[in-house]
């Protein structure tokens, strides 16, 4: 129905019409600012790349470092004699193989050669600069050789004390002592250079002198006397 532009309006009405166009002000201010962050954010956002770089992220592994990290990682190989070790390489990085046997280290280890391990020592495959090396983690160390301590403790009780002035001596030197009269002192008697002389305590001691009707010469044979006597008798 056709409305007349010039018939006067009831106040109520311009009050409603004015809250009506508050109300759509206020949503279209809040539609236009949502509308400047949303662009805010897109200009902010990082345009479709392949690569972290391509993101500008800097501080993140890429993907041969990844690869790197992953292959050294550690990897059960099972137990092998020395003699059988694979060379050290890059098909093998990151294995680690539990010895059966005693060995001596080579050159492809990280600690050099002549280094000895016992039986059960695990050795891993790593890489040094350029070169592929085995490197020793750890192994079982034989300790039978090496005294516990309670036993340590039970001969340390049975033994002596040292004491100035005083030593131990054996069951045969004790009963030897216990042979020498009381009041008894040591005497030393040793060979003399000099025919007939001991020496005792130093002292040249002479012990037989020799007669002086004493025949000196050589003794006579048998024949030597049969002889004599069919010289004298006929």
């Amino acid at each position: 129905m056709p409305y007349d532009v010039n018939k006067i309006t009831r106040l109520s009405a311009l009050k409603a019409l004015a809250e009506r166009a508050k109300t759509e002000f206020a949503a279209a201010s809040a539609l236009s600012a949502l509308d400047a962050k949303t662009t805010g954010a897109l200009n902010k956002k990082a345009d479709k790349a392949a690569t972290l770089a391509g993101y500008g992220i800097t501080d993140a592994y890429t993907k041969a470092q990844v690869d790197g990290k992953l292959s050294a990682v550690y990897k059960p190989a099972g137990s092998i004699a020395f003699g059988s070790l694979p060379a050290p390489a890059a098909a093998v990085l990151g294995n680690v193989y539990s010895i059966t046997d005693a060995f001596t280290t080579t050159t492809n280890f990280l600690e050099g050669a002549g280094q000895k391990h016992p039986a059960g020592t695990n050795v891993v495959v790593v890489k040094e600069g350029s070169a592929y090396k085995f490197d020793v983690l750890a192994g079982f160390v034989d300790l039978s050789s090496f005294a516990k301590t309670a036993d340590m403790n039970a001969q340390l009780a049975k033994k002596v004390n040292a004491e100035s002035g005083k030593r131990l001596m054996t069951d045969a030197e004790a009963a030897k002592l216990a042979g020498i009269a009381a009041g008894a002192t040591a005497t030393r008697v040793e060979k003399s250079s000099v025919n007939g002389n001991v020496k005792v305590n130093g002292a040249e001691i002479a012990v037989y002198a020799l007669p002086g009707d004493v025949v000196r010469g050589g003794v006579a044979a048998d024949n030597e006397v049969t002889e004599m006597l069919t010289a004298v008798f006929g």
